[in-house]
């Protein structure tokens, strides 16, 4: 049991943007539809500072450390304005897994886009505008998934 809330405790700190500018939301933000949450994620892959993770078309979440120790595979789903992916986290030294997850809440303020990771613990100053910086288009996750989940033997 301990095994599996370090692992969980170590891949919600690898999901864990970087907060540092994080701020109050402002009172005239206004939530993303659905629509536009999707067309922020689909076929485009995050650059966080511990992981990497890839949200491909058709709703697969692949993701792994940037230390190359784990990797995760899984699936993504947006509802209103929140983006959640889930999925299974698998170590490469032993092959053991657990699952977790994580969402992100989208705001848009004039031009600027807010959002708001579900492990934070300030709710009322932990949002942020940082996260569009760290996506790409492309796929740039699924080559080192694939090696891992090779090298963990599952």
């Amino acid at each position: 049991m301990s095994r599996t809330i370090i692992g969980l405790s170590a891949f919600v700190v690898a999901l864990m943007p970087l907060v540092g500018w994080a701020e109050e939301l402002p009172k005239d933000a206004v939530p993303l539809t659905a629509s536009e949450v999707r067309q922020l994620y689909s076929g485009k892959s995050a650059n966080w500072s511990r992981a990497r993770a890839y949200f491909a078309p058709d709703s697969t979440f692949l993701i792994h450390g940037k230390d190359t120790s784990w990797f995760g595979e899984g699936k993504w789903t947006v509802n209103g304005n929140e983006v959640c992916g889930k999925l299974k986290r698998t170590s490469v030294k032993d092959g053991t897994s657990n699952t977790g997850g994580d969402c992100w809440a989208w705001y848009r303020v004039g031009k600027k886009y807010m959002t708001f990771w579900s492990g934070e613990k300030d709710k009322k100053y932990g949002y942020y505008d940082t996260e569009l910086k760290k996506m790409s288009s492309g796929d740039k996750v699924s080559r080192t998934v694939a090696e891992l989940k090779k090298k963990s033997g599952s």
